[in-house]
């Protein structure tokens, strides 16, 4: 609550107009940014266990010169997080986004369906070419990896991808091995999504089936259901790695 609280008061006292915020949801309504009204109302949803980890992270590095009293780390996290909110938020307002998300130290917006098409096809042809794209590396933010750990709903965008596959394995191994083994690694929130996915579709089941998880992370897959065969199965099979140390 009081991390949250700090974000409100240092987007307050930085030129960010908050029409509304619901502590509870750990939402925030922005009408404005340094006197410049908004095409449409933005809210940004802050997860204080997200920005609890970049505090946590920024005290572990905080370096206080002799002679100086120590800085806050959530008072200096909470400040640069709302100049890069700001930074977002402009870069964002030819898009109109009506919903921003901090997750993994990032603020990234739900893309829209033509969005969507646009990103996943501009990935396809960066993996099958492996050339530089531009309208792929103009925005880095919105890069496919960083979309899948961080949207709220990243799977639409991978959709689009695997919707490119034409017999090859490029595409399906590229997503496998890359943006889908993030999301399983850091979002367990969309592991009954990517399971669903796997079973109901056999493209989905081979992208799986090239990512690798720590053998912790696999051992808590979800639960393999009855299938249609005399044997029970795991659709979503994902590559079991090594546990950590201890």
């Amino acid at each position: 609550m009081q991390l949250f609280e700090l974000f409100v008061k240092t987007m307050a006292s930085q030129g960010v107009a908050i029409h509304e915020h619901d502590i509870e949801r750990a939402e925030i309504v922005i009408d404005a940014v340094d006197g410049e009204s908004l095409p449409a109302p933005v809210r940004v949803c802050i997860p204080t266990e997200e920005a609890a980890a970049i505090v946590v992270m920024m005290r572990d590095h905080l370096i206080t010169p002799p002679g100086e009293s120590p800085a806050d780390p959530a008072e200096l996290t909470v400040t640069e997080l709302v100049d890069d909110l700001k930074e977002s938020i402009r870069g964002s307002l030819a898009r109109s986004p009506d919903r921003i998300t901090f997750r993994r130290g990032k603020f990234v917006y739900q893309l829209t369906p033509s969005e969507i098409v646009e990103l996943a096809r501009a990935n396809v042809t960066h993996v099958r070419t492996d050339t530089q794209v531009e309208s792929f590396e103009l925005d880095p933010l919105f890069r496919v990896p960083d979309y899948a750990v961080c949207a709220d709903d990243p799977l639409p965008l991978l959709d689009a991808i695997l919707e490119h596959e034409s017999g090859d394995d490029v595409i399906v191994t590229h997503l496998g091995a890359g943006p889908l083994e993030d999301l399983l690694h850091d979002r367990r929130d969309q592991w009954p999504r990517v399971d669903d996915r796997a079973r109901r579709q056999p493209v989905w089941a081979a992208a799986a089936s090239g990512s690798w998880l720590p053998g912790h992370l696999h051992d808590q897959l979800p639960e393999p259901r009855r299938s249609g065969h005399s044997h029970r199965h795991r659709n979503m099979t994902v590559t079991p790695g090594p546990a950590p140390l201890r």
